[in-house]
């Protein structure tokens, strides 16, 4: 995921990019197992327009969940007894962004707040080696 720091960002303002893992999406929403990690930029949270990663969850061979980072580098981990859910595998994956913003105020811009004709030097892409999960 490209990461962008978008100076003119105001408090209550925040823009976001995210990989969700999902366990089986048809249950209750208080038994969905889902993992979240990408960056996010919040001047209210953290007192800056700096992209900041994070994780979220919900409640071969340990079956953790890993994040890393060019599949090297150990981020952190997300144990198999928060995901019951996910023993082997994420049942969907989905890819995004989203942008917030108080009604009376404009949207910050997604991503870089350039055109993806302006290609990825200048846009906003996710690309496939950036920041991945297996289970081990």
């Amino acid at each position: 995921m490209a990461t962008y720091k978008l100076p003119d960002l105001k408090i209550g303002q925040g823009s976001s990019s995210t990989i969700y893992l999902f366990g089986d999406p048809n249950v209750p929403d208080n038994k969905l197992n889902v993992i979240k990690a990408g960056w996010h930029i919040s001047p209210a949270m953290y007192e800056t327009s700096y992209p900041r990663f994070f994780t979220y969850w919900t409640d071969s061979n340990t079956g953790n969940w890993w994040v890393t980072y060019n599949d090297e580098l150990p981020l952190g981990y997300f144990p198999k007894e928060l995901l019951p859910k996910m023993n082997d595998y994420a049942k969907v994956v989905q890819m995004g962004g989203h942008v917030y913003s108080p009604l009376n105020v404009p949207s910050p811009p997604m991503g870089s707040g350039h055109s993806g004709h302006e290609g990825p030097n200048r846009a906003a892409y996710i690309h496939s080696s950036s920041v991945c999960g297996s289970v081990k």
